[in-house]
């Protein structure tokens, strides 16, 4: 029986163009079992071709379903319009002039100029009225039907055609604003829109009504979540004066502290209520400290924590350890918020070496793994790869969620436009009935 390593060494020497019968002579193999040899190559090359193939096929339409469900769900930016050429615009443009030329003095025509004038329009509101009109060109054409209507009312086929193409010009424009609305989170121009609105339809159009409620949803879900961040974030200057010595590491334990028996004194004499219902030293402390972790974990970019280890010293000095968990949580928070991924496994580790707490430090090493994931995920969702990255990207990323044990519903990928609901990588993920929910 032939060893592999000698039929290795046949195939490499038919590769460099050593004949058969040289190599027969030389190796004292028949010609037909040569052949055998170079056919059974020949056959597990070429399977391993088309699993290649099939594997990368594969690969490629779970990345293309990957993308289009978290555009959906989760990118703010909108699809836009279908682009026009320069040559279109410029068409488009000629055609605008054309009606406002048309248009000029015509109520000082006669009936037959007036007619042929309308023909005119008619023909170029039609040319146009179904092109991809960027929004300047909306607004120019809806503002010359506007100014006009008197002259364009003559209830006859003309006058009927260009009344349609400006109702077709105005869906557009409710299109665009819909669109805009998507992407924009400003109250102003939220507002601007709903006038836009307004100013465009009718009062019973089914269409323009439903994106005024969108308008007014959005605006509404704004001003809500504008009041939530207020009393979720807005801080004294005592309290920052903390975050940012905790954060910078620059101020001692005791600094800090002579801060928080300050913040601490000013909440109590603030508190209104009396009685049972009057805020006692411990808890007024306690809520600064909620504060205090909250705004370190979640605003890291404004508040980046130079020197875990020390940021955790001088959390754990205000309260005697009492909250390790709690203050290793937000400095943890913070270095993932920051990708800072190698010093937040390192001080976990350094943690958990002197605890016996082994599920809460599992627990945190999972969560750290699963926002690492996150992060590679969205950046290969959002910035476009190679057919090559792609596929090794699904490879990689299968294995690990097989490696680690994690679940997609614990990939959190972001908030669902205009909503707080948190995505998951399980709302997007190209298998209905995955195993790993």
């Amino acid at each position: 029986m032939i060893s592999n390593k000698l039929k290795n060494e046949i195939i490499q020497l038919v590769n460099e163009g050593i004949e058969l019968e040289i190599i027969s002579e030389e190796s004292g193999i028949g010609l037909d079992e040569l052949q055998e040899i170079i056919l059974q190559h020949s056959t597990e090359t070429n399977m391993k071709s088309i699993q290649n193939d099939s594997r990368k096929n594969r690969n490629s339409n779970k990345m293309k379903i990957l993308i289009e469900k978290y555009n959906e769900k989760i990118k703010k930016s909108t699809p836009l319009p279908e682009a026009l050429s320069l040559e279109e615009s410029a068409q488009i443009d000629m055609a605008i002039e054309k009606i406002l030329d048309y248009a000029k003095d015509m109520q000082d025509l006669s009936d037959l100029q007036k007619k042929r004038r309308l023909l005119k329009v008619s023909n170029e509101f039609e040319k146009i009225s179904d092109m991809p009109l960027n929004f300047d060109q909306v607004m120019s054409i809806l503002e010359i039907y506007k100014r006009n209507i008197d002259n364009f009312s003559r209830y006859d086929e003309k006058s009927i055609n260009i009344y349609n193409a400006y109702r077709r010009v105005n869906i557009k424009l409710l299109g665009i604003i819909a669109q805009e609305v998507d992407s924009t989170d400003s109250i102003e121009v939220l507002k601007k829109f709903s006038k836009m609105v307004d100013d465009n339809s009718k009062k019973n159009d089914l269409l323009a009504s439903s994106i005024k409620m969108k308008i007014s949803n959005k605006i509404h879900a704004i001003i809500h979540q504008q009041a939530l961040d207020k009393i979720k974030y807005e801080m004294s200057i005592n309290v920052k004066k903390m975050i940012l010595g905790i954060a910078n590491g620059a101020a001692s334990t005791d600094e800090i502290m002579l801060i928080l028996q300050e913040e601490t004194e000013k909440k109590i004499n603030n508190n209104k209520s009396k009685g049972n219902f009057a805020i006692a030293s411990t808890q007024a402390r306690q809520q600064i400290m909620i504060q205090v972790r909250r705004i370190i974990a979640e605003r890291a970019n404004e508040f980046p924590v130079n020197n875990p280890n020390l940021s955790l010293k001088l959390l754990d000095g205000l309260e005697n350890q009492s909250n390790y968990m709690q203050n290793l949580n937000a400095i943890v928070k913070n270095l993932c918020c920051n990708r800072r991924y190698v010093e937040a496994k390192q001080i976990v580790a350094m943690k958990s070496a002197h605890s016996n707490n082994y599920a809460y430090f599992k627990m945190l090493k999972k969560d750290i793994a699963c926002k690492e994931l996150a992060d590679l995920i969205i950046d290969m969702l959002e910035n476009p790869k190679t057919e090559v990255e792609e596929q090794a990207f699904i490879d990689t990323l299968e294995k690990q969620l097989k490696k680690e044990k994690i679940s997609l519903s614990s990939i959190i990928l972001g908030k669902q436009k205009h909503s707080e609901k948190l995505i998951t990588l399980n709302d997007i993920w190209y298998e209905k009935n995955g195993k790993n929910k």
